[in-house]
């Protein structure tokens, strides 16, 4: 038998403290790509950095154009690196930005803006998903 890819849903939405309806909600909308039953390692820094962007932006249509832009994006590839989220509110926009060079480029372009780092983020939940994927595959083959 295979090991498992992935965690349940309901696992990774109490790593990334995340209600399941709302990680519901995000997927009816169109906002994240994740659909599960099982969830990958992409599937969690997508949920991080999606989840990190509503707790930060105060308005919905900001939050929504954000996730709309970075969808498809977020993928495990952004480990190990400083991820900063640009939200061009006056425009809306969003970019990802990898260095301070990026993010003053970024900002230059005027207009209200909003940064966001999400490296912090991103790592504290791959390292739950990662915990959790070992505990489960454990699991499967008899250790508890």
């Amino acid at each position: 038998m295979a090991e498992p890819a992935g965690i349940p849903s309901t696992a990774l939405c109490r790593i990334a403290i995340l209600e399941p309806v709302t990680y519901g909600r995000w997927r009816k909308k169109g906002l994240i790509l994740a659909k599960g039953p099982e969830f990958t390692e992409d599937d969690a820094v997508e949920i991080a950095v999606i989840g990190l962007l509503n707790r930060s932006l105060s308005k919905p249509v900001d939050f929504d154009m954000a996730a709309r832009r970075l969808r498809g994006k977020l993928k495990r590839a952004l480990l190990d690196r400083a991820v900063l989220v640009v939200c061009h509110l006056s425009n809306r926009d969003a970019e990802l930005c990898f260095s301070d060079a990026e993010v003053a480029r970024a900002v230059a372009l005027g207009g209200e803006v909003q940064v966001i780092a999400a490296n912090v983020e991103i790592g504290k939940v791959v390292r739950g998903f990662r915990k959790e994927l070992s505990d489960i595959r454990d699991r499967g083959r008899g250790r508890s």
